[in-house]
């Protein structure tokens, strides 16, 4: 038969179960909570990255209308 001693250490560590299955589900929230905002942060770093590349873009067509036309070259003492 059980002791009361036996009684102890069983509610004794059904109790500490318990505590570590609040634990687990404590945690398994704060993961899902990082993995939503690792996935936020991609997506600004992704559409940073879109809007850096327009940029360049936009900028690389404003040197290039900016640039002088080309001519024909001048022999270097008539550029007086």
């Amino acid at each position: 038969m059980y002791t009361d001693n036996d009684v102890i250490v069983s509610q004794a560590l059904r109790e500490r179960i318990e505590d570590l299955r609040k634990q687990i589900d404590l945690m398994s929230d704060q993961l899902g909570k990082k993995d939503d905002q690792i996935s936020q942060l991609n997506e600004a770093t992704q559409k940073q990255a879109v809007h850096i590349q327009s940029l360049i873009q936009e900028n690389s067509k404003l040197n290039t209308k900016y640039l002088p036309e080309v001519t024909e070259k001048k022999p270097w003492w008539k550029i007086w």
